[in-house]
């Protein structure tokens, strides 16, 4: 098992092979420049998007932020890496459902939270109200898997 001089991982198909569900990743490519002590101490890959074993139950917080296209976030585990930062392909939401998130997160970063003027109540609880009803609407799509924290 060797490294490739970008660092890239590839999969040892003996190994996948060994249990349902079990992904193992080892380096491929060539080892120059790598010191002995490193190549004997190399942490974990992460695997996620593209692989690995997430946990037994994730949990997506639904939430806004600057310059983002959707308010969705999950954190990343040892061996689950979605980068924090995600977006609906990752969970396989429906166009209407994907739509709505970014005119939510819109909403928010251009009228709610805009900095040359405060928000009427009406706008901030309507946008709240929205945040609600997509809220129990992601939860319903990710029901099988994830739990969600909706924090407006």
């Amino acid at each position: 098992m060797e490294w490739d001089r970008s660092g890239r991982y590839a999969t040892d198909p003996d190994l996948i092979d060994a249990a349902p569900g079990t992904f193992a990743w080892v380096p491929v490519g060539g080892v120059d420049g790598i010191s002995e002590t490193a190549l004997e101490n190399l942490p974990p890959p992460l695997q996620g998007t593209w692989g690995g074993k997430p946990p037994a139950r994730r949990v997506v917080r639904l939430f806004p932020d600057y310059m983002r296209d959707y308010p969705l976030w999950e954190s990343s585990t040892s061996t689950w890496n979605v980068g924090y930062t995600t977006g609906p392909e990752l969970y396989g939401l429906s166009e209407e459902l994907s739509g709505r998130l970014a005119a939510w997160q819109h909403e928010w970063e251009t009228s709610i939270c805009g900095l040359d003027r405060e928000p009427s109540p009406e706008a901030v609880a309507r946008w709240r109200a929205e945040g609600a009803e997509l809220a129990r609407l992601l939860g319903e799509a990710v029901a099988d898997y994830a739990d969600v924290e909706y924090l407006d």
